[in-house]
């Protein structure tokens, strides 16, 4: 291979009528250009080649303007602390139009980078600037791996089957760009984090798609007939028993066949349309807590338990057990330490229990249903549960408060249980429920209870209480006895 050395500066000045067109034959290694090279000046040049164009090293700042190239399997690699300059300059139809190592910081200003396999890749510390440019038709627009950092403003991407993708630890800043019929505008996989501002996303297959261990500051951006907007990409292998090692998303059906450790610092987020199969453990996690006095163990041996350290987000999905069991037959979401949840139109069926909560844990259900577990929700401990439009039934107990726990449940039904609310110790605020078909509307036996406008319903016993609670507005029909004092018991 034969290369062109420059150690100190080069001149190429063409102009728009007459470029300076250099073809590279076979054999042609590249122009290396090394030192600082600030007066090097490449203008109006037309390169094109099969092999590499220019190599571009040290703290080299030469500057290219209104050139070309095209046809290379890699046009321009910039390294170590490399700051060249290009301007009004086109890159087309090479395998790697841009490579970026070390800490190069290269800058890119109304260039275009047409049909490239990959037009701009980088990797280590590189930390390139694109203002202006134009990525069109590129199997890849921009990649950043390692630690890189790239930073792009006011430039388009349209249709480009991944216009910018970032993987590893990189980061970057996307700010005032427009993305228009890309497969991917932007992606984000392994840990990467990017800053992601005021862009238009216009019939993107795919907006933002993030990795779930990947991270997005998004804000005042626009999204316009995307297939997505805004999502997380399902994980390929899933935990399906033991310790989830980092943060995971779930699709499709997942049949897990042991305890699931969801730790602290760690997410489980679920997609919607997602179906979640609970049956017998193979790998049992032993769970205590001091409750009522004593020493209890809290998850069920030989079923399996969703145990949080951390957190998880649902929306639109079913947790059951496999065909053909009938009662509980697996044990329930865990929430422990400072765990959270947050779950929407969520189905929980056939658990021991279908969330409990210890410690200083906090869960939001909204809209969802617990049916056919032996307990809905039970709460210990300092935690909380924010639950509104949640519908309870088949139950021993559909919400048990305990301790010194908080509850507040509102706009739900709670039915065909064998007691509705349980409060023992701690703090409820039930609100515009309906109470229906319990043999046990709400047993207050300790603790501060506010019912507010409530409808019991066709309960053997609408509401017993060893306790003076705070009742405003609730109403009873149909009940067998409507309020039972037992205040003697206390």
């Amino acid at each position: 291979m034969v290369d062109l050395i420059v150690e100190g500066d080069i001149v190429i000045a063409g102009s728009e009528n007459k470029p300076v067109v250099i073809i590279a034959p076979s054999g042609f290694g590249g122009v290396v250009m090394s030192g600082k090279g600030a007066s090097s000046s490449i203008s109006n040049l037309v390169f094109s080649g099969r092999g590499s164009g220019f190599f571009i090293l040290d703290e080299n700042a030469a500057k290219f303007k209104n050139s070309v190239f095209e046809d290379f399997f890699s046009a321009v690699i910039l390294s170590d602390g490399a700051k060249a300059s290009f301007t009004d300059c086109h890159f087309a139809d090479n395998r790697w139009a841009v490579l970026i190592y070390d800490s190069a910081r290269p800058f890119f200003t109304g260039c275009s980078f047409n049909s490239n396999s990959t037009a701009v890749g980088m990797g280590e510390r590189a930390s390139p600037f694109f203002r202006n440019c134009s990525f069109e038709k590129n199997e890849t627009g921009i990649s950043a791996t390692g630690a890189s950092r790239p930073d792009c403003a006011g430039s388009s991407f349209k249709e480009n089957k991944k216009a910018f993708a970032f993987s590893e630890n990189s980061s970057g800043r996307i700010a005032d760009n427009t993305f228009v019929a890309n497969e991917s505008a932007v992606r984000l996989k392994g840990k990467s984090s990017v800053e992601i501002s005021k862009n238009a996303f216009i019939k993107n297959s795919a907006a933002i798609l993030m990795d779930a261990s990947s991270s997005s500051e998004s804000s005042g951006n626009s999204y316009v007939k995307n297939g997505a907007d805004r999502e997380y990409a399902p994980t390929e292998s899933p935990t399906v028993k033991g310790v989830m090692p980092e943060n995971e998303v779930w699709s499709g059906t997942i049949e897990l066949t042991g305890d699931l450790l969801i730790k602290e610092g760690l997410r489980l987020r679920i997609k919607p349309g997602t179906k979640i199969l609970a049956g017998p453990s193979e790998k049992d996690f032993v769970f205590f807590r001091d409750i009522a006095g004593g020493r209890s163990e809290m998850t069920r041996t030989g079923l399996v338990d969703i145990i949080v350290e951390g957190a998880v987000h649902a929306e639109d999905i079913t947790v059951t057990a496999p065909a053909g069991a009938s009662g509980p037959s697996w044990g329930g979401f865990m929430f422990v330490k400072n765990a959270e949840g947050f779950f929407k139109n969520v189905t929980v069926e056939n658990a021991e229990t279908a969330f409990s909560l210890f410690d200083k844990s906090a869960v939001v259900a909204e809209e969802g249903l617990l049916k056919n577990c032996r307990n809905g929700a039970m709460l210990y401990g300092e935690s909380v549960l924010t639950a509104k439009k949640q519908r309870v039934s088949g139950s021993d107990t559909a919400v048990g408060v305990f301790m010194n726990s908080v509850c507040n449940i509102s706009l739900s039904v709670i039915t065909g249980n064998k007691r509705g609310i349980t409060l023992v110790g701690g703090a409820l605020s039930a609100e515009k429920n309906l109470i229906s078909k319990n043999t046990t509307g709400a047993d207050i036996r300790a603790g501060a209870a506010l019912f507010r406008g409530n409808s019991f319903l066709a309960n053997s016993r609408a509401l017993e209480t060893r306790i003076a609670f705070q009742g405003q507005d609730n109403k009873f029909f149909e009940n067998q006895t409507d309020i039972f004092e037992n205040l003697a018991k206390k």
